[in-house]
């Protein structure tokens, strides 16, 4: 089972840290070089674009094209799952949360149905499935999802009052 966090990452939302490791960094070392790609966890989303990530991150609202499928980074120019991004399999039990079979993504064609959806050349498979412990995972969202909703606080203020001090591994 795996840590479970989110902190700022230089595009200015905030990435997944798993055991003090960017998950953007995974798949960067997957691909061997940084898609382009940013995560809609960050204040200058829309309040309704944010709260429907929310959702489906803490598996209350379906994905937009297949059921467990969610996409965890999108296009940076128009945040849209059409335009392309990265997304997994995310299924939740009483007490875990997994996240797997990470792929590149685009929007559904016509008649697709979600298991022919992962081409292999698009698979990133270099990472793992990805475990973590539910009422952690809930409950760090759900901080986020609050501090996002207030007022801009300066991001020092934000590491400062959440105790944040990642371990980010050396590259």
């Amino acid at each position: 089972m795996r840590d479970f966090d989110v902190f700022p990452d230089t595009s200015g939302g905030f990435d997944f840290l798993l055991d003090g490791v960017f998950l953007g960094d995974m798949v960067a070392d997957a691909c061997g070089e940084r898609p382009p790609y940013i995560s809609l966890l960050r204040r200058s989303l829309s309040g309704a674009g944010l709260g429907e990530q929310f959702a489906r991150l803490l598996g209350l609202q379906p994905g937009p094209y297949y059921p467990t499928r969610i996409w965890l980074y999108f296009c940076s120019e128009c945040f849209d799952e059409g335009c392309g991004g990265i997304s997994a399999n995310i299924t939740f039990s009483d007490s875990l949360v997994v996240w797997s079979k990470f792929s590149f993504d685009s929007e559904a064609e016509d008649g697709e149905r979600e298991q022919e959806l992962l081409d292999e050349e698009d698979q990133l498979s270099a990472i793992p499935d990805l475990v973590f412990d539910r009422q952690q995972y809930e409950k760090v969202l759900n901080n986020l999802k609050v501090e996002l909703s207030k007022p801009l606080l300066p991001l020092a203020r934000f590491i400062d009052s959440r105790g944040l001090r990642p371990r980010l591994r050396k590259r």
